[in-house]
């Protein structure tokens, strides 16, 4: 009896049962890597939603820093605007001062005008104006004594009977004329750039008017106007 093809053919029947088995059992394993993937999926969404929800949440965080950032330097802005504002009217507040002081130079001898220039002066706000304008200060505080001087020199001449004598009164003149270009005011105050402009002024007439004194030729000097209280 001839055994191949019977062994082959029970070969034959073995093989589809071999694979059947395999397929079954591939398919049986193959619920067990589901879990697996439906657990990396929802892993990755949930990871893309994060990501998400972070980017987000950035932006307004991003844009309220902007906006902070932005009202920020409208303020410093803001505040720079005051202080120019504020610089320009001390300046304006002191150059009000010094002129206050150029008219108390300007006008007569007033002490209580010259006291209340020179607590102004001292509230000048710039250090460096004030140091600018301390020749300023100088003058007001030497008024008096200067003004005070020349008055002296022209009491003492209006008084002088000398000073209508025929026969000497020029010389009187004269003597009266070298003391008063011999005062502090005139040696050290009246040819400098800095003056206290009343005070020349007063100065120059009351020499002018001593030299015209000539009382020979009923020319006497008139220093009465020249003199206040």
């Amino acid at each position: 009896m001839n055994l191949r093809p019977i062994a082959f053919g029970l070969l034959l029947a073995l093989v589809p049962a071999s694979a059947t088995m395999a397929q079954k059992k591939k398919k049986q394993r193959q619920p067990d890597n589901v879990p697996a993937q439906i657990a990396a999926d929802t892993l990755a969404a949930d990871t893309a939603a994060a990501a998400a929800d972070t980017t987000a949440a950035r932006q307004p965080a991003d844009g309220q820093r902007r906006d902070s950032l932005d009202a920020m330097q409208r303020r410093i802005a803001q505040l720079e605007r005051m202080l120019s504002q504020q610089r320009r009217q001390l300046e304006f507040a002191d150059t009000c001062i010094v002129r206050q002081g150029n008219n108390a130079l300007n006008a007569p001898y007033d002490e209580r005008r010259l006291h209340s220039a020179l607590a102004a002066f001292d509230r000048i706000s710039s250090q460096e104006y004030r140091t600018q304008m301390l020749p300023l200060r100088r003058l007001l505080a030497d008024y008096g004594s200067h003004y005070g001087q020349l008055m002296d020199i022209l009491r003492r001449a209006d008084a002088d009977r000398d000073l209508r004598n025929p026969f000497g009164g020029e010389q009187t003149a004269q003597r009266y004329i070298d003391e008063i270009r011999q005062t502090a005011y005139c040696r050290e105050v009246m040819q400098q750039e800095w003056v206290i402009p009343y005070l020349s002024s007063l100065v120059r007439k009351a020499i002018d008017r001593l030299k015209a004194n000539k009382p020979g030729e009923n020319q006497t000097a008139n220093l009465k106007d020249l003199l206040t209280p």
